[in-house]
């Protein structure tokens, strides 16, 4: 079953871009969920709240909600009603 994987630049304290994989639910329910494709373009400023991977050497993790920079949110993991997998 297929997965949304965002892949995000996350900068550190120096400017020095790091590449983050987050995981997501299936495409369909992201979209359904209200989010599009053009929504996020190359360089848009996003938050985004999840968990990391449980393996801590890698840059991956799942994401639970995304926030745009004009504060619109978006369900794209877990319901609010469920918690993340404990590592």
């Amino acid at each position: 079953n297929p997965h949304v994987i965002l892949l995000i630049d996350v900068p550190d304290p120096a400017g020095r871009l790091t590449r983050w994989s987050f995981e997501a639910t299936a495409p369909t329910a992201v979209r359904r969920g209200g989010l599009r494709r053009e929504m996020l373009a190359v360089g848009s400023r996003v938050t985004i709240n999840g968990w990391h991977a449980r393996d801590e050497s890698v840059n991956q993790g799942g994401v639970r909600e995304l926030i745009l920079e004009n504060g619109r949110s978006f369900i794209l993991g877990f319901n609010a009603s469920r918690t993340p997998p404990v590592p």
